[in-house]
């Protein structure tokens, strides 16, 4: 996926200095391997930027007594503040 888009990127601007940067978003949910994969293949393909620990569709326990806890759509904020922080920290070790 992210090779294709960079091949997309690639065609519609040819001219790199006006090239929009390619960011991939990863959530706050992943495990250590998943943060080892996609950092793998983020340093392999040269990506621009991660983004890390936005919003998760998960809901941890901790909100599930919150009033919104079941609408639909992403949850960010307190709720994921140590889970973001923990894969920032993993996805910044592994990609050195």
């Amino acid at each position: 996926l992210v090779a294709g888009v960079q091949a997309e990127l690639r065609r519609e601007f040819p001219d790199s200095g006006r090239r929009p940067p390619l960011l991939v978003k990863v959530a706050p949910d992943l495990s250590e391997r998943d943060v080892r994969d996609v950092a793998a293949v983020a340093l392999e393909l040269g990506v621009d930027g991660l983004v890390v620990g936005n919003t998760t569709t998960g809901r941890p326990p901790e909100v599930q007594f919150c009033a919104n806890a079941h609408e639909a759509g992403g949850l960010s904020g307190t709720p994921l503040m140590e889970r973001s922080t923990r894969v920032l920290g993993d996805m910044y070790r592994a990609t050195g």
